[in-house]
């Protein structure tokens, strides 16, 4: 006689984190080792990375801009920043981005942050809603806030970055 399937379903447990510990933290980050249940009841641990402080009136940690420059006689363009990132050695094409301020809106922070790393000065049309871009590693959130920018206007014409004293970045791309 052929053995016979089993033909039961392992009913999926409940998923929960049981404990939070932290293994290292410093000023914007800090490394946790988080321990949790998995979907069949067994304990894991997961090392997660999370920001720094608790800031009020926030709705996200950080927004990044997906800004187009529009001209007369142009093709529209999204405009990027060049920055070096220590942890890949190396130069990245990038969204302007950054971190929300407290009590400051996303579509402020968006603006401010805009022009501090391109110098344009622009009109938000959408921001989204908080999102994490990364869950398996941190619970960082962000803003995806699409902003236009007139070229044609003559505080856009020739931008110049304000970058305070800790930013760097190279030319701005568009």
């Amino acid at each position: 006689m052929a053995a016979e399937k089993s033909t039961e379903v392992r009913k999926a447990a409940r998923q929960f984190v049981l404990k939070e510990e932290v293994i290292a933290e410093r000023k914007w980050l800090k490394l946790e080792e988080t321990t949790y249940t998995d979907p069949f009841g067994k304990t894991r641990t997961w090392e997660t990375v999370k920001r720094t402080g608790n800031k009020k009136g926030i709705s996200a940690d950080g927004v990044a801009v997906i800004a187009v420059l529009q001209r007369t006689l142009h093709y529209d363009c999204i405009v990027l920043v060049k920055q070096f990132r220590p942890p890949i050695n190396g130069y990245c094409l990038e969204f302007p981005a950054g971190l929300i301020e407290e009590n400051e809106t996303a579509e402020s922070a968006a603006l401010r942050e805009l022009e501090e790393e391109t110098g344009y000065k622009g009109e938000v049309i959408e921001c989204t809603p908080a999102l994490c871009l990364d869950p398996g590693l941190s619970n960082s959130t962000t803003h995806i806030v699409s902003v236009t920018i007139n070229g044609d206007e003559a505080k856009n014409t020739r931008p110049k970055q304000k970058l305070d004293d800790g930013g760097t970045l190279g030319n701005c791309s568009h």
